[in-house]
């Protein structure tokens, strides 16, 4: 490994470390339960540190293809006026984490969020069944639903379902039985303890579609798949949101079949029309204020919550932003499908259907699949890996010798 190479590697896990600090915060904040005093502008800082880490990373990064700085152009701009307008943070983590991604192997990255995420949720249920935070219990009739220390019961569920995901996505060239009961159990188990439906089927529907994918791979190493499915499969961010779009403008109490969706989907529908209603479709969306049950078990006298990610992000982040973030996800698919990662494109399928009724494509701490876009996707062989390894050692010798 040469001199350049390695000081990019170096680059590349400074950026990393920065990134995984940054998401820690986020997670302590937004989805634990702990009760933390935050320095006075400690999340501009880290903004600020995880910026220049960007800028170090890019420096020492020898190539850049056209398609590439026109991506990150686009992100630059749409994402830089839309903080301008609203000032979500989620705004520019996702700018500055597509950006600071490119190149960098999607195994290291999705390895780097699991560890972390397995730490952090795990010190989370771990502090809340010894009392150290609030577990908050909430009721669906006689169903219990238990948020382990997070701040809702799907959130945690939502943890779960991405970190699974990740772990399968690791795994994905040497599956086991194993990994598919553990998801099974997982899925009922989200189900039974935290009453996370949406959660629970993406988790089913995730392992099937995983079960499907390992038993043709073994007939078939380079596994094929027809042409309607892998079309249909790149094209979900799109049909997702157009879907929960067009039955959100269209809901009417009066209509059968849309009212007994908004009744399964617990009035996300009828949410979402009053959202529509109240504050419109504009360029750069509107932040309004939302009330909802997370964080207490209190409900919320003026309940007003938009779930679906699409539909809330259409109105708070406007429309400019919502396309650009549709098209990011087709190119995202489409360079799966060129890579023939058909395990990554069943994930990237999940996340745009967990899309239409949980809001955390854009979450920091929970959705790392949307940062893969600028980075390595190949799929490498043992050899390859056993040649990376020589190199590693190397160059670790040369440094013992100057020593």
């Amino acid at each position: 490994m040469d001199l350049k190479k390695r000081k990019q590697e170096i680059c590349e896990n400074i950026f990393l470390v920065i990134c995984g600090l940054n998401i820690a915060v986020q997670y302590l904040k937004n989805i634990s339960m702990f009760q933390i005093v935050w320095p006075e502008h400690i999340f501009e800082y880290l903004i600020a540190l995880l910026a220049a880490s960007l800028v170090l990373k890019l420096i020492t990064t020898e190539e850049y293809c056209t398609g590439s700085l026109v991506i990150c152009a686009a992100v630059v701009v749409v994402c830089y006026l839309e903080w301008r307008v609203n000032g979500g943070p989620e705004i520019l983590y996702f700018a500055l984490f597509v950006i600071g991604m490119q190149e960098i192997k999607s195994e290291k990255i999705i390895k780097s969020y699991l560890l972390l995420s397995i730490l952090l949720l795990g010190g989370n249920v771990i502090a809340a069944a010894l009392g150290k935070v609030e577990n908050l219990v909430y009721y669906r009739g006689d169903t219990i639903r238990s948020a382990f220390g997070t701040v809702y019961p799907t959130i945690f569920a939502s943890q779960i379902l991405y970190l699974y995901m990740c772990y399968i996505y690791i795994k994905r060239q040497k599956l086991k039985c194993y990994d598919f009961i553990f998801g099974v159990i997982l899925g009922f188990g989200i189900y039974l303890l935290c009453g996370a439906r949406m959660s629970s089927v993406c988790m089913l529907l995730f392992v099937f579609g995983n079960i499907v994918i390992s038993c043709y791979s073994k007939m078939n190493k380079k596994l094929k798949i027809s042409s309607f499915i892998e079309i249909a499969a790149l094209c979900s961010p799109a049909l997702c949101c157009m879907g929960i779009l067009t039955m959100t403008i269209l809901f009417d109490k009066q209509n059968r079949i849309l009212g007994l969706i908004n009744r399964a989907i617990s009035n996300r529908l009828f949410f979402g029309k009053e959202g529509l209603e109240l504050y419109g479709v504009t360029k750069w969306g509107v932040n309004f204020p939302q009330y909802g049950n997370g964080g207490t078990t209190q409900s919320a006298q003026n309940y007003f919550y938009i779930d679906s990610a699409y539909v809330s992000y259409l109105l708070r982040y406007g429309l400019i932003f919502l396309l650009l973030l549709i098209v990011i996800m087709l190119i995202l698919n489409y360079r799966v499908c060129t890579e023939k990662d058909w395990v990554l494109l069943w994930i990237l399928v999940i996340v745009a259907f967990h899309g239409v009724i949980e809001d955390r494509l854009l979450a920091t701490a929970a959705n790392p699949f949307l940062w893969l876009l600028l980075s390595d996707m190949r799929i490498r062989n043992k050899e390859e890996e056993g040649i990376r390894y020589i190199e590693k050692r190397k160059w670790a010798f040369k440094i013992l010798k100057k020593l």
